[in-house]
């Protein structure tokens, strides 16, 4: 049955599920929930304890969790010396919060492993990720043919300096006005929650700053 197997894999490979617990738990901290491998009614849990059914994740959440249990099924504790990992929009229904991370944690599980990772993506955090070197920009060519290009923005820029350097995107004003007024609502936030008088100077002085441009 299931439930034998289950407490087989438990019994033989603790190790595995120890670790991977670990794994998903990076993943599920971001939206504060946690994962319980000794809960077998519910392995997902708040951070209150109150029980969360699989069901009630989104679907990419649900995915991303997937896939990373696979490649790390495939390479944990594994004496592979060669492979490839594609992945294929991984960005696809996560937060961008959840986005910031996940290169990392894939990497985690093969650093130890000559294993090449391929990353199909359409968002700028993951792209930024990855070294300019690493990084291949496809577009069309005059002909019509799609040509490939290596990147230029480094690693770790801005999203917006990679759009702007690897593909000419450039902000418009109402895109410009939207992203000021929503940096506008957090430093009103910040003032808000502060109580240092020398924070709150600052603060105000970054929202006149802002409000000029």
């Amino acid at each position: 049955t299931v439930a034998e197997a289950d407490e087989a894999f438990r019994e033989t490979r603790r190790t595995v599920a120890d670790s991977l617990t670990v794994a998903w738990d990076k993943v599920l901290s971001v939206a504060r929930l946690r994962f319980d491998s000794d809960n077998r009614e519910s392995l997902v849990s708040l951070d209150s304890g109150e029980a969360v059914p699989c069901s009630a994740l989104s679907r990419g959440l649900r995915d991303f969790l997937l896939r990373l249990g696979l490649v790390f099924r495939e390479y944990f504790d594994s004496d592979k010396q060669a492979g490839i990992v594609s992945l294929d929009d991984p960005e696809q229904g996560l937060h961008p919060s959840l986005c910031l991370g996940l290169i990392d944690l894939y990497r985690s599980i093969l650093d130890s492993h000559d294993t090449r990772l391929f990353v199909a993506t359409h968002s700028p955090l993951i792209a930024t990720q990855f070294p300019a070197t690493s990084r291949v920009v496809l577009g069309f060519g005059e002909n019509g043919h799609i040509v490939a290009r290596p990147g230029t923005a480094p690693e770790g820029s801005d999203p917006e300096r990679l759009l702007r350097q690897d593909f000419g995107v450039q902000l418009t004003d109402w895109q410009r006005r939207v992203r000021r007024a929503g940096e506008v609502t957090k430093l009103k936030r910040a003032i808000r929650q502060t109580e240092d008088q020398s924070e709150l100077a600052d603060l105000l002085d970054e929202v006149m700053s802002l409000r000029r441009r």
